[in-house]
């Protein structure tokens, strides 16, 4: 088994690790990358939408664009990538990180470790939406991500849980592929986004946004067919007699 030795040992490739590792290299510290994906970038990769970069770079990029300038800044410091390779386990008392990749086991020894890994989706398991769990219930991101970089499509009429940035963006875009999207639910009295993305993604579109609402039960047994939606008062309970039913074949969790 092969031992590295750095001083800097960089967790997740995305836009964070990128410029960690960049600012820790451009220091003077040997440093090493480690993505698990093909090449670094992260979820920058499938946020074709423009917005990245005006206050890095003062110009609007796509995700994609912004991903291309932190890795050729990455490029120039000299940091080390290892591209396909996962962290298996980290020893705290002799700070040795083995890791797993094709070429098989590495054993890294930095000096410090930064862990960039992320976030990770809420999925529908967690949220307690009473009914079966058939097939056509997505994040937001996987829907994203099906959509942006392998052109499919999650459904054909949708309805998308949370009004977050992401949420609001997938309306817009799951719109502009032709899917009807009947509405936004929000949970909260406000949307969770940003007013310009509501401008943008909902109302220069026609989706509505429906606030102080939420989902109480999903229906169907392979495939989604529809949802039971209901006020919530102001402690996010639903309101009795006020269930409205959504006939979808997509549910959309950006929550």
């Amino acid at each position: 088994m092969t031992t590295y030795r750095t001083d800097v040992l960089v967790i997740g490739g995305g836009a964070a690790g990128l410029a960690a590792a960049t600012a820790a290299a451009s220091s003077g510290r040997e440093t090493l990358l480690i993505e698990r994906e093909d090449s670094p970038g992260g979820v920058l990769e499938q946020c074709i939408h423009p917005g990245f970069g005006v206050h890095r770079y003062k110009e609007e990029l796509t995700g994609p664009e912004f991903a291309a300038r932190l890795v050729g800044e990455l490029e120039r410091s000299r940091a080390e990538v290892l591209s396909k390779r996962s962290v298996l386990s980290i020893d705290p008392k002799t700070r040795v990180v083995e890791t797993t990749g094709p070429e098989g086991l590495r054993t890294i020894k930095p000096r410090a470790v930064v862990f960039t890994t992320g976030a990770r989706e809420r999925p529908f398991g967690a949220l307690r939406i009473p009914g079966p769990r058939p097939v056509g219930v997505f994040t937001a991101g996987l829907a994203q991500k099906l959509v942006n970089l392998y052109n499919l499509l999650p459904g054909r009429r949708a309805l998308i849980l949370g009004s977050g940035d992401i949420g609001l963006i997938m309306a817009r875009r799951l719109h502009l592929e032709g899917v009807e999207v009947v509405g936004v639910l929000e949970l909260k009295p406000f949307p969770g986004g940003l007013t310009r993305n509501v401008v943008q993604c909902l109302d220069d579109f026609g989706i509505p946004l429906h606030l102080s609402h939420t989902v109480t039960a999903v229906h169907g047994t392979t495939r989604l067919t529809g949802v039971t939606a209901a006020a919530v008062d102001g402690d996010g309970r639903p309101i009795p007699g006020t269930g409205r039913e959504f006939e979808v074949d997509t549910l959309i969790l950006s929550v």
